[in-house]
């Protein structure tokens, strides 16, 4: 993806996904897309909204092991990561996968005590990885200063939301080069996702 004025470098990896996920989930797919193309109006508009919530959850299943192991190999090499993801059936995976780093969460669930105790613990060096929604965290400051890695484990429709993700470490404050890691898969959603939000160029 390569390295922008600001000097931010970007990377698409292609990561492994389990087919299993991706084949479990065809079959309803098929379903949903036929009622989206020949259902009612409004059964059209369910379906479709359904078969692309569907579509990027099995996605981010499919793929979710492989980014935790990504985000092992640069916790190992020292680095604290900021994990990015939007269905909690992801998180859970990620924080199976990667307990050993006592992973904190900043998602929609929280409290905003829990919240303020899990940027605590992730500036304090307690944490080593927070798992962070695509929508979450605006505000938030202090990042900056223990984490230069973000990995967006979860594509979302609108760069806009990347970039907002970007700016919880690319902040005043920061002495370090900003990597930003995109995994994804070659199947599910992330082909498409990827070409509206450009990443391919």
């Amino acid at each position: 993806y390569g390295v922008d004025k600001k000097g931010i470098e970007a990377k698409v990896e292609t990561v492994e996904y389990d087919t299993s996920k991706v084949n479990d989930f065809e079959s309803l797919a098929k379903k949903l897309a036929i009622t989206a193309t020949t259902g009612s109006f409004i059964e059209r508009g369910q379906a479709a909204r359904e078969l692309d919530m569907m579509a990027r959850q099995i996605t981010g299943i499919s793929k979710a092991r492989s980014v935790a192991a990504m985000a092992r190999m640069l916790i190992e090499s020292g680095e604290s990561v900021l994990l990015s993801g939007w269905h909690r059936e992801v998180y859970k995976i990620w924080l199976d996968e990667l307990q050993e780093f006592n992973p904190v969460m900043y998602t929609g669930s929280e409290t905003i005590k829990q919240k303020e105790q899990s940027k605590e613990d992730f500036i304090s060096g307690k944490s080593k990885v927070m798992i962070i929604s695509n929508k979450s965290g605006a505000g938030l400051d202090g990042l900056q200063y223990v984490c230069s890695s973000l990995i967006i484990g979860e594509l979302d429709w609108s760069p806009k939301t990347h970039e907002q993700l970007e700016q919880r470490i690319d902040r005043e404050g920061q002495e370090n080069p900003i990597m930003i890691i995109y995994p994804v898969s070659e199947e599910g959603s992330d082909p498409v996702i990827m070409d509206l939000c450009g990443l391919k160029n």
